[in-house]
């Protein structure tokens, strides 16, 4: 009896694996190349992010870091990083991801630095769009630059840089304009502005430690 039950066991998973082996094969393949695709997505990721790398200017030093630390409940406004004094990070120095702008350093210790992000509201940033001048800001959670007259030609999809009319970098792209409109006095526009970097996957940064002549 237990034999005919074996046997039986035997045909039963036979003619399942005939009536699904395509199947099976199937998921099999797909598991292959989704790996492959995987391996081929990240080499292109890396070749990429060499190449935008490459184009920085060479009289700036930049450090590479990763995020150790952010508050979930304070995502957008700081983050704290790996590297610090050890590295010759400095207070006020940029911190951009491998396309745009992202903070500025706020503190430095010994082995780690905490970064004050674009979208914190106590940060105020001297930028430009075209040939315009004004302040970029941010109000729950969306960034603005205001003090732009009305007269200002400011279209949906301009970049915005960083002015270099303070001791920050100049022409350091850091959002898309996204929205323009005037104030009821029709005296001055405000944009609205999509930062150019999605701070949800970011994991890894650069600091720009720019170089003076005594270095």
């Amino acid at each position: 009896m237990k034999n005919i039950l074996k046997n039986s066991l035997i045909v039963i998973l036979f003619i399942l694996f005939i009536l699904f082996k395509d199947s099976i094969y199937e998921l099999y393949d797909n598991k292959e190349y989704n790996f492959n695709y995987l391996k081929e997505n990240e080499l292109l990721y890396y070749k990429n992010e060499y190449q935008k790398i490459s184009e920085i200017k060479k009289d700036n030093k930049y450090i590479f870091s990763k995020i150790i630390f952010r508050d979930i409940y304070d995502f957008y406004n700081k983050m704290i990083i790996s590297k610090g004094k050890n590295y010759n990070i400095k207070k006020g120095d940029l911190v951009v991801s491998e396309s745009s702008l992202v903070g500025i350093v706020e503190s430095v210790s010994k082995k780690s630095s905490s970064v004050i992000l674009l979208y914190n509201p106590d940060l105020k940033l001297s930028v430009k769009i075209n040939d315009t001048y004004g302040i970029l800001e941010s109000k729950n959670n969306k960034l603005y630059v205001k003090n732009i007259i009305s007269e200002s030609n400011i279209q949906k999809g301009d970049i915005v840089y960083t002015s270099g009319l303070t001791d920050k970098m100049e022409n350091i792209p850091i959002g898309k304009v996204i929205n323009v409109e005037e104030t009821n006095e029709k005296i001055e526009k405000i944009v609205e502005v999509e930062g150019l970097t999605n701070l949800k996957e970011l994991k890894y940064i650069m600091v720009i430690h720019e170089v003076g002549d005594n270095e």
